[in-house]
């Protein structure tokens, strides 16, 4: 049986004015059978629609159902052959009454939003294998969406411990009101605001205050006033160039440069204090030793890799845990864990790895080449010797299987180069249009891990920030944070094959097991989901060298390309067609 979730928004008045009820909207499939249950193919629709973040509704059913169903025949499925629906409620199909009574009656028990909840699922079932073992999980974001807060609830954020397969929620507190205060104020994105703190060395002096403990939104203003109060400060300690308040202005950036980086890093300390009261609460609250727990992550917060690594070294968690698409863009998936959870809670599930979205096809390959077919200079068959020497030539784009869910390129939709020269690090930031000062995150082989990070663990997903070694940030300076630290995903050979033969020859001619690693987009695209859209950036950006599954594409008469921008999403005429229809 086929089970479609659906993050989706279907209003007319919310599409026709473009308002935002819903973020980053996405969908799961799942194949489910009464012992387990397997997931599919995973939809994030700005990679469809090229609108970052998604947050467009469809104008009705009608236009929603026209687009599932066109994106569903690319893997030889349409909505008839869906068994179940389940998400917005305009769409729902399949559902027992038994079973919508009794989740119906869940989300009345429970103080806090659906939205949290299935944040707190996508953690709790993404491996049934440890669904015995002790967890302790938290879903911190900005908030809900505009869908789920038609009956108000008393608290936002949630908390879940579980302890031999019984589940306990609680509510907590959350940081992510401030970094949307500060992205809102800046106009600058939450991980960049984190970078910059990271990269600019000029802070605060002396502001002291305590935390401001958001659980609900009558309690947001609390979030509003210490960013006010902060703002002030900082702000009248740089313009009145008081050093009993800051440190200095760091010649290296701009004056606003300087007073972001001071905000952000008292952001990041009292995100830090805030998560602590989370912890100890529930660890006072269920008398939990925190070094036989699991540590879990899930929203937007969790994406602040700075905060989880603190969190597992302070506290000493035995293990940590969260899915690649642990923002908004994974929702679908902890819908449909939490779903199959109601239904059956001992099926099984396991997520095998980040990489459930477009998969190139060999039709793709054609298409690409016959529409530029004159910027073609050649293919050939997969070398890996030629592979390792093409990365230490020049950055290059690499392409395989089917794209990562989530925010964070993980080696399947990527940029990558050597990270022995700073260079690298400055021309991928041009390529992007990005700050010079903007980090690059490296790809290692898990098993050298240790010998080049404090305090190793695995992060395949790229959630977490380690320390280098001493002296080893000097040999990586294009990976490398200004406090010696980087957002490290680590490979096996079991997570991506090609990947890892790769990397393991590079190193065996460089010495270093690390490959400099970031998204393939645009400044304000969406990650690139077809060969066609990676052609289009490579000869934007003068590159010569895309692997398509391993195949090897090399392009010349790049001065020839007349395009300028991005290359057009194929379903932004859903929304595009609309729009005209209106004018």
């Amino acid at each position: 049986m086929y089970y479609l979730f659906t993050y989706l928004c279907i209003d007319q008045l919310s599409c026709f004015e473009k308002v935002t009820r819903r973020t980053d909207q996405n969908m799961a499939l799942f194949k489910v059978n009464p012992y387990n249950s397997e997931l599919i193919a995973f939809y994030e629709l700005e990679r469809y629609t090229g609108l970052k973040k998604h947050d467009r509704s469809f104008y009705n059913v009608e236009q929603c159902q026209a687009f599932i169903d066109e994106i569903l025949n690319e893997i030889g499925l349409s909505l008839n052959q869906i068994d179940v629906i389940w998400g917005t409620k305009e769409l729902e199909k399949g559902v027992n009454t038994q079973l919508y009574e009794k989740i119906e009656h869940f989300f009345t028990e429970i103080p806090f939003y659906p939205h949290h909840c299935y944040h707190l699922f996508s953690c709790l079932q993404m491996d049934t294998s440890l669904r015995d073992e002790e967890m302790l999980v938290f879903a911190v974001d900005g908030g809900p969406d505009f869908v789920d807060v038609m009956n108000i609830k008393p608290y936002q954020y949630a908390g879940c411990y579980r302890k031999h397969g019984k589940l306990s929620f609680f509510s907590v507190y959350s940081p992510g009101p401030l970094w949307a205060l500060a992205k809102n104020y800046f106009h600058i994105k939450e991980g960049t605001l984190m970078a910059l703190a990271s990269a600019c060395h000029t802070e605060l002096i002396g502001f002291d205050e305590s935390p401001p403990l958001i659980c609900s939104s009558s309690t947001l203003i609390k979030a509003y006033d210490f960013f006010t109060r902060l703002l002030d400060y900082a702000s009248n300690a740089l313009k009145k160039k008081d050093e009993t308040k800051f440190t200095g202005f760091d010649k290296t950036f701009s004056d606003e440069d300087c007073l972001i980086s001071c905000v952000m890093k008292e952001i990041q300390k009292v995100s830090y204090s805030i998560m602590d009261i989370n912890v100890k609460q529930a660890q006072k609250m269920f008398n939990i030793n925190l070094s036989n727990c699991i540590l879990g992550m899930a929203g937007g917060f969790a994406l602040n890799c700075p905060s989880n690594s603190y969190l597992l070294s302070k506290y000493s968690f035995r293990g940590f845990i969260a899915p690649p698409c642990v923002n908004d863009s994974g929702i679908s998936l902890g819908m449909g864990l939490f779903y199959l959870y109601m239904q059956d809670s001992n099926r099984s599930f396991y997520l095998q790895s980040a990489y459930y979205g477009y998969r190139g096809t060999l039709y793709d390959l054609r298409v690409s080449c016959e529409a530029y077919s004159s910027f073609i200079k050649n293919i050939t068959d997969f070398d890996v010797q030629r592979a390792s020497v093409d990365i230490q030539k020049a950055p290059l784009l690499w392409l395989e299987g089917a794209a990562e869910i989530g925010p964070r390129a993980l080696g399947h939709r990527s940029i990558i180069a050597d990270p022995r020269y700073i260079k690298n690090k400055h021309i991928i930031n041009q390529y992007k249009k990005r700050p010079f000062w903007q980090p690059i995150a490296p790809i290692i082989l898990d098993a050298f891990g240790y010998m080049w990070f404090e305090q190793y663990i695995s992060s395949p997903f790229m959630l977490l920030v380690l320390k280098f070694k001493a002296n080893r940030a000097d040999e990586v300076p294009a990976i490398s944070h200004l406090d010696n630290t980087a957002r490290v995903q680590s490979i096996k050979e079991s997570d991506n094959s090609l990947l890892f033969q790769v990397l393991s020859t590079f190193y065996k001619h460089t010495g270093v097991p690390l490959i400099c690693n970031t998204s393939l987009n645009d400044k304000g695209e969406p990650i690139i989901n077809t060969l066609s859209q990676a052609i289009n950036f490579a000869l934007r950006n003068n590159i010569n060298i895309v692997y398509f599954d391993g195949m090897r594409i090399e392009l010349h008469n790049h001065s020839y390309f007349q395009e300028i921008t991005y290359e057009e999403r194929k379903y932004h005429k859903y929304f595009n067609d609309f729009d005209q229809k209106i004018l």
